[in-house]
């Protein structure tokens, strides 16, 4: 800045500090001006583009840690939910850390043990402490702290804005990775205006039920994970898309999308034509227009890359979530083709689901994940459960089902909770002899019902299906119709 360009002011000094600034100036040399800070905080707004009244208040900052000077049970509330680099000043900074300090070492928080500590590391500045004793008392402590919060964020935010800016400048990486990173650091932003926790009395507190999507046949929560495990060959992915078509069904306002990555989408399509006209067939086909899939063609993607250096969330994760915000409910098909860790780690595990969980709590998505169950071992028996992988996956959902084919043996003992099947009040005769009318029957409740198991429940659904299971805890669904199968129950229905 040139010379002449330079503008006069007058600094006016407070009476009460103003003998002890005329002495330190006067042994350290300079001039009042020099010391004094709120001269530096004027020069700065007058001179240079760097000052923002938004980003910080030094008045504020001050009135703040002179209040807990004159009054230190105020310290307790006020740390609670202001940090050290709340505060914009760096001896402001260094000050509130030595008054927690002093706290927790059960000394006075005053002017003098103030000074003792802060000595000790070398950072005690006279003038700046001047500045906070000097400062007016204040009676809204809470204004005060929301004030202070509120450009706390807008700076931390300003920084990491103004960082990914300058790499856009700087770096050779894509605009692609920069911009995930950005979006990754925007959801980590913290805002600690937000309390860890926010006590309510219960008699303030309004009664909500869980609500369940297509809860007389699979119930599946809203806004939460469940998983649906099963042994290749059970029928799951079938069983998922007339899940999917009885939802919308029921709420023709959603939007749903399922990546059904282990089959193509026209193999998808010729089931979904066969369902439609099986348990479908009075509907308009422009019931399902908002509902979405991909299939084979489209190759899923690792959320976490996995190294040597740890576990990390891969770009596409960010870019996979920005798609499917229009979306109500989503399904991945197979849990393992997005995973990307160890399916045994419950490290792993637990950062994966964890990702899954936040983003489905921030964004109000139903998130099903369709995932594996364990080959046979000769131990398990077949009301064992037995979906593999970490525990951690499991335990991060919220409801999990297990899916297993059935057997004449679940048909004799459990014939009445065939769903779809018509019988009388006595199990069909016959059912051992091949070619009777109780054989077809039977085969044909086998053949297109599945047994299913509920392998963890903390919402209730083993008493909501109460009336369909069996004292197991297993139901069955009627996973596949064809005209065939029709036809053999009319026929056992007209005998």
């Amino acid at each position: 800045m040139n010379k002449e360009n330079k503008k006069r002011f007058t600094l006016y000094v407070k009476p009460s500090t103003q003998e002890k600034l005329s002495i330190l100036a006067k042994g350290q040399n300079v001039s009042i001006a020099s010391l004094y800070t709120s001269a530096t905080e004027k020069l700065l707004k007058e001179y240079t583009g760097h000052y923002n009244e938004e980003f910080y208040n030094l008045n504020i900052e001050r009135g703040l840690l002179s209040a807990i000077i004159f009054d230190p049970i105020l310290l307790k509330n006020i740390s609670m939910k202001v940090k050290p680099d709340d505060l914009y000043l760096p001896f402001h900074q260094k000050v509130f850390s030595a008054m927690k300090d002093l706290d927790a070492e059960d000394k006075p928080i005053d002017e003098e043990f103030l000074k003792f500590r802060l000595n000790k590391s070398d950072d005690f500045d006279e003038v700046s402490m001047l500045d906070i004793l000097a400062s007016n008392p204040i009676t809204n402590i809470d204004a005060y702290i929301d004030d202070l919060l509120e450009r706390s964020n807008r700076r931390k935010l300003s920084s990491v804005i103004l960082r990914y800016r300058r790499e856009l400048h700087e770096t050779s990486e894509n605009s692609f990775k920069i911009k995930s990173d950005l979006i990754q650091q925007l959801e980590y932003f913290e805002d600690n205006r937000k309390s860890t926790v926010k006590p309510m009395s219960i008699l303030d507190i309004e009664e909500e039920k869980i609500f369940f999507y297509t809860e007389d046949w699979l119930p599946i929560p809203k806004n939460t994970i469940t998983i649906i495990g099963g042994m290749g060959g059970a029928s799951k992915s079938a069983l998922v898309l007339q899940l999917l078509m009885r939802i919308i069904k029921e709420n023709p306002n959603l939007k749903i999308f399922g990546w059904l990555s282990e089959d193509l989408k026209g193999y998808t399509k010729e089931r979904f034509s066969s369902f439609k006209n099986a348990f479908f067939k009075d509907e308009n086909i422009e019931l399902f227009r908002k509902l979405e899939i991909a299939g084979s063609g489209d190759i899923p993607f690792f959320i976490l890359n996995v190294s040597s250096q740890g576990v990390t969330v891969n770009e596409k994760w960010y870019q996979f979530k920005e798609e499917m915000r229009d979306y109500d409910i989503i399904v991945l098909d197979p849990l393992i083709a997005f995973f990307g860790g160890e399916e045994n780690s419950n490290t792993h595990a637990r950062a994966f689901m964890n990702l899954l969980n936040e983003w489905v709590t921030k964004e109000n998505k139903t998130l099903i994940l369709i995932h594996h169950s364990k080959k046979p071992n000769g131990k398990d028996t077949r009301d064992d459960i037995t979906v593999r992988g970490a525990g951690a996956i499991i335990d991060a959902s919220r409801l999990t089902y297990e899916v297993k084919s059935t057997s004449i043996e679940d048909y004799k003992s459990d014939y009445k909770l065939f769903t779809g099947v018509l019988y009388n009040n006595l199990l069909p005769t016959n059912i051992d002899e091949k070619g009777s009318d109780g054989y077809s029957l039977a085969m044909d409740a086998i053949m297109t019902h599945r047994r299913v198991l509920i392998a963890k429940d903390n919402l209730g659904v083993k008493l909501l299906l109460s009336k369909k299971c069996n004292l197991k805890q297993i139901f069955y669904i009627k996973a596949w119709a064809e005209k065939s199968q029709y036809e053999v129950l009319l026929t056992y229905q007209k005998k």
